[in-house]
């Protein structure tokens, strides 16, 4: 059967993207395909993050993303953070995390709050590739709600002393820092709470890794353990009290890399999709010509688009200035939601094959389901898209 191409997102006329972007993409395509393929089933089935493939993405000079020259990265703009992010999503969803991450929760509270001294020392080394970092919120009784966090900072002569204990923390067993969130003060709620930024191999901290996990399966997530470590005061970053403000700024902005990545499983879900019903035949005839099918496929073509208008949007809205948190959850929100549906649609459409570990769908599938809980849960993205569109909350800017 002749059918026509999908159409390219960069010839989309509401994206607004350019030849740049254009070539940017092809880019980072080009990468992948040499470096990132080869890889990823292996990495899957040892529940191994790839970092050597990390390194090189470093070397292209991409991997800073955002982060500004004078801080060793390429300083792109949103926009094109989003196309980067989307095309590494197709292929892996942890590898597009990471990769987004460096510009967004891993690496924003540093260059917005940080001291010169720790945008230099780590976020230079992280935009070469030469280390990784890693966000520290999340506790086995304090998700959503960041403010109960339990973990204990105390002020001491020339720093302080953190006790306490972190979960489900993306990349725990091979960051090389951790930006970390700490109480001080109970009694001062949310205003009580500092962050750190905490080196692997500092006494009184060590790190454990979580297997045989659902999804996120190329990642490595674990808890990180704090006895009686002590961090100088030049490990704190911005004020004490402000770590609160720190981790919503990052954790907002982050949603940008979450909603791309997602997009880029949407549209390798579909590519796989309408590739398989055109070859797979049934009584005589592809099954790209019955309409069970087709209505799958045009479910994930609405997905896709509504999904990277959401996404792009957002980042727009970003290099203009705006923090756009309502807009971020809404991206982050839908996307994660379609993503699983998505997934579930492109694994029935491929029957067994969709089962299998070959299966782009298939790792799609597992991965999806952990994005519908991580970087704030559906549940609570809906609460806080409420909020501002019943008046509660107010848009800021920056």
């Amino acid at each position: 059967m002749d059918l026509e191409p999908l159409p390219s997102p960069e010839h989309d006329p509401m994206l607004g993207l350019t030849e740049a972007h254009h070539e940017l993409r092809e880019r980072v395509d080009r990468f992948a395909t040499e470096h990132l393929d080869p890889v990823i089933a292996e990495c899957e089935a040892e529940e191994r993050f790839p970092r050597e493939v990390l390194q090189k993405f470093g070397e292209t000079g991409l991997l800073g993303g955002t982060i500004p020259s004078e801080q060793g990265g390429p300083g792109l703009d949103n926009i094109s953070l989003c196309a980067m992010v989307e095309e590494l999503g197709r292929r892996s969803q942890v590898f597009a995390g990471m990769v987004g991450g460096m510009s967004t929760v891993f690496g924003a509270g540093l260059l917005r709050y940080g001291s010169d001294d720790q945008r230099s020392r780590y976020l230079q080394r992280f935009a070469r590739g030469e280390s990784m970092g890693a966000f520290a919120l999340t506790e086995a009784r304090s998700g959503s709600d960041a403010a109960g966090m339990e973990t204990a900072a105390r002020k001491v002569d020339g720093g302080w002393v953190i006790d306490g204990a972190k979960a489900w923390i993306d990349f725990s067993t091979v960051a090389d820092w951790f930006l970390v969130f700490a109480q001080s003060d109970p009694s001062q709620g949310r205003h009580g709470i500092c962050a750190f930024v905490v080196e692997r191999g500092t006494e009184g901290f060590s790190t454990s890794e979580y297997r045989n996990k659902l999804g996120w399966r190329l990642g490595s997530v674990g808890g990180l353990e704090f006895d009686q470590c002590f961090l100088p005061d030049t490990a704190l970053v911005g004020e004490a009290g402000k770590g609160y403000e720190i981790a919503m700024y990052s954790v907002g902005y982050g949603r940008l890399q979450v909603g791309a990545r997602l997009t880029g499983g949407i549209r390798a879900c579909l590519d796989e999709s309408r590739e398989y019903a055109r070859s797979r035949r049934i009584f005589d005839k592809p099954i790209a010509e019955l309409q069970l099918i087709q209505t799958k496929i045009v479910d994930m073509g609405i997905a896709l688009d509504t999904g990277r208008y959401l996404t792009y949007r957002f980042a727009r809205m970003l290099d203009e200035g705006h923090i756009a948190r309502r807009e971020g959850s809404m991206a982050k929100l839908y996307t994660a939601e379609a993503l699983m549906q998505v997934a579930h649609d492109a694994v029935q459409i491929q029957g067994a094959r969709g089962i299998g570990e070959d299966s782009v769908a298939g790792r799609m599938f597992r991965d999806a389901k952990v994005s519908e809980i991580v970087e704030g849960s559906n549940e609570v993205q809906r609460t806080l898209i409420a909020e501002y569109e019943l008046g509660i909350r107010r848009p800021k800017r920056r």
